[in-house]
């Protein structure tokens, strides 16, 4: 038994330096978050004693999407590198609908989803796997935001759930958020209040508000990333001009638009070449990326139930792997999460810009042309004497005679982290050398285990 253990403390020792840096679901700041949302219905079955008039070929009907399903799937979410859940409206409805706004009872669960017992073993198992799980929370037209918030603590109390997402309403100001989310508080001051809105009024660092998820910077994500040849320009200028784009959840998809991928489609674009581009811009751009569930394999869809399409596990796996490398390197470097940002270059479409945060800086390149592009940055905007190491295609790039050259080819991005002049790839050597060094441990570890077990037979 000691030597068991001793084998899996190796293992791990070996893998620390390559894991993204963790910290636990209850002290994580929400500008190292980085979210993904599942209408519950659409996303995974594994549990079909709740199977009430299911019927997957009726866009309009339930297809058999539960809480023991996203449980069963636990780990390919942990895996993408997510650190937040947030869950489609799982209360009973008068409209008894997969997707509904129109709450008939805060207290009870919809019942095609699983019970209460279901509901806490999947927040268990979350915070088990270091995830949080925030609740999507509709205002109906009979209750105020103070009843609200009555609601809110007592899942809190009963359940142990991490937050709530709500849609700003035109009934509403702000400040009654604000006081909303104090009042949750009072329970549990960790609790993250999230408001779907564009009213950037409120200093969010004094707020009580944790938030904001904004359409307006979708709209212009949308405007600009659609298609190559377009300036990328007013993306960086909205984010160097706002002081609080760091807290704000940035989303290109949500339940309510048509699918990202549908846009694409539209303008005759490749989905396969656009999405690496917008999602490295997600990830390496101030602000909390909020991917909605079925965009990690290109899930194509106009409105409504069109959007809402039931989750294919067995589709391609490429874009699914880029989100993986995403994850890791954004939840590794935390320049990536609290850097400044600086724009280096910016010109038709190709821009460079970095993240620094105190001794670590991060350049990352968007080629959002449709040509091949190679860009001169000097050793005045990257400090001098370093070599500039690729995470996604691991491109080695020497400064010579005091400049940088960066080739990007059309579509296409890279992340490089600036280190001291090694002549070759630290972070790409670590893992090559590491790999068949784990593989012997795991292998010795499985035929001391069958050794163990033929003995005791």
């Amino acid at each position: 038994m000691k030597k068991t253990i001793g084998v899996l403390i190796l293992v791990s020792f070996l893998f620390f330096t390559l894991a993204p840096i963790a910290t636990t679901a209850e002290n994580q700041a929400s500008e190292n978050d980085s979210v993904y949302y599942i209408i519950v219905d659409r996303f995974y079955n594994g549990d079909q004693a709740n199977d009430f008039e299911v019927n997957s070929q009726d866009p309009l009907a339930y297809h058999g999407g539960d809480f023991q399903g996203i449980i069963k799937q636990i780990n390919y979410i942990k895996k993408m590198g997510f650190t937040t859940i947030v869950l489609s409206p799982i209360f009973e409805s008068e409209d008894d609908r997969y997707f509904s706004k129109k709450i008939k009872d805060y207290y009870k669960l919809n019942r095609h989803f699983g019970s209460m017992e279901d509901f806490k073993e999947l927040i268990n198992v979350a915070h088990e796997n270091e995830l949080k799980v925030i609740l999507d929370l509709p205002i109906t037209d009979e209750i105020t935001l103070s009843e609200l918030s009555v609601v809110a603590k007592w899942w809190v109390e009963e359940t142990n759930v991490d937050g709530y997402l709500l849609e700003k309403q035109a009934e509403f100001a702000i400040t009654d958020y604000e006081r909303f989310a104090e009042e949750v508080k009072t329970v549990n001051e960790k609790i993250f209040i999230i408001v779907k809105s564009d009213d950037e009024s409120l200093d969010l660092q004094s707020s009580s508000i944790d938030s904001f998820l904004l359409r307006e910077l979708t709209e212009l994500m949308r405007e600009v990333l659609t298609k190559p040849d377009q300036f990328l320009t007013p993306l960086f200028h909205y984010s160097l001009e706002n002081e609080q784009s760091r807290h704000f959840w940035k989303y290109i998809d949500d339940a309510q638009t048509t699918r990202f991928t549908y846009e694409l489609v539209q303008q005759n674009q490749y989905p396969g070449d656009r999405w690496p581009l917008i999602l490295t811009y997600m990830y390496t751009t101030p602000g909390v990326p909020f991917i909605f569930y079925g965009s990690e394999i290109a899930v194509n869809g106009g409105e409504g139930a069109e959007n809402h399409r039931l989750m294919d596990f067995r589709a391609d796996s490429e874009l699914i792997e880029f989100i993986e490398k995403l994850g890791k390197i954004r939840n590794h470097y935390p320049s990536l999460t609290k850097g400044d940002m600086k724009l280096l270059y910016d010109k038709d479409g190709m821009t460079i810009y970095s993240r620094t945060y105190e001794d670590e800086t991060m350049i990352i390149a968007l080629n959002n042309t449709s040509e091949n592009q190679v860009v001169e940055i000097s050793n005045e905007q990257i400090e001098p004497n370093k070599q500039l190491s690729g995470l996604i295609e691991g491109e080695l790039i020497k400064e010579s005679d005091g400049k940088y050259l960066i080739h990007i080819n059309q579509q296409q991005s890279e992340i490089f982290i600036v280190q001291n002049k090694t002549g070759i790839n630290v972070v790409n050597t670590v893992v090559m050398s590491l790999v068949p060094v784990v593989f012997v441990l795991i292998y010795y570890y499985m035929w001391r285990r069958g050794k163990k077990k033929v003995a005791n037979e």
